[in-house]
């Protein structure tokens, strides 16, 4: 059985935490956010405050992760090197630089432009 202590403890929430905000920003699918930086070059890290301006629940999740954690949430996106030419496959990748913790999801640019398209 493991115990783990307080520190641990809030490692393990700063961490959903960070998590939770990707998975938000990619199944909420805050169109503007992701156009924006798509337009950005693959590989750029980016503050990712700048992204999500106007999307008060991502930028709430941002604030409280702020509130506990020192240092910026940097995003940035490549293409996704496994991905055959048609998927569209990408990662999208935030980084806390004061908790030195990242998250990654895949992402399939192919549903941003269908939906821009409708």
């Amino acid at each position: 059985m493991t115990i783990y202590n307080q520190e641990d403890l809030e490692i393990f929430e700063l961490r959903e935490m960070l998590d939770g905000l990707l998975a938000a920003l990619v199944t909420v699918g805050d169109h503007d956010a992701l156009t924006q930086l798509f337009a950005e070059p693959a590989g750029c890290w980016l503050p990712l405050d700048e992204f999500i301006e106007t999307n008060d629940a991502l930028r709430a999740q941002l604030d409280a992760l702020n509130e506990r954690a020192e240092g910026e949430t940097l995003i940035a996106w490549m293409d996704y090197l496994d991905a055959d030419e048609t998927a569209q496959l990408c990662t999208i990748m935030l980084f806390n630089e004061g908790l030195v913790m990242s998250a990654v999801a895949i992402y399939n640019r192919a549903y941003l432009l269908k939906d821009n398209q409708a």
